[in-house]
């Protein structure tokens, strides 16, 4: 799914986070180093405290693993079983919007999840969420972003 629009009729309060690189549990490459159980609560916290939950690209890690050396559809795969009760609940609530980042990628096709979202908010907001490794802007543009932007991250804008 290239894009998701939302429009939301009410002030929320929004949590945004990316990067978790989560793995099967125990694994060398699962940088998010929670269990399944360390997870929930987690995530029971942050829905008691927010309206809407981006999980904004490279939850999981699928590129790269110490124990599966598969390709990287049976590697998200083996992931998504292992972390079985966090997708379900995710997938499931309305609360989350779950955007793939490129250590992700093959989520876009297996959970059928956005490339980028849009979401409209009350008094004229909006609410735009695309991974940073995935972000391509115009040239023109490219002099603004070299303030908020890593020269690596920049070197991947231009390429």
């Amino acid at each position: 799914m290239e894009l998701l629009y939302i429009h939301r009729t009410k002030t929320v309060k929004v949590l945004c986070t990316s990067d978790w690189h989560m793995g099967i549990y125990k694994d060398p490459c699962d940088a998010l180093k929670l269990s399944n159980s360390q997870l929930t609560d987690m995530l029971d916290q942050w829905e008691s405290e927010n309206d809407l939950i981006l999980l904004n690209g490279d939850i999981f890690e699928v590129l790269k693993s110490a124990r599966i050396k598969f390709s990287h559809y049976d590697q998200t795969m083996r992931v998504i079983e292992n972390r079985q009760r966090f997708v379900e609940r995710i997938i499931s609530s309305k609360k989350y919007l779950w955007v793939v980042g490129n250590h992700d990628y093959t989520l876009e096709k297996i959970l059928d999840l956005p490339v980028k979202i849009k979401v409209e908010l009350d008094h004229g907001f909006t609410l735009l969420a695309e991974h940073g490794h995935l972000l391509r802007v115009p040239q023109r543009t490219l002099f603004f972003l070299c303030l908020a932007f890593s020269p690596n991250v920049l070197h991947e804008l231009v390429d």
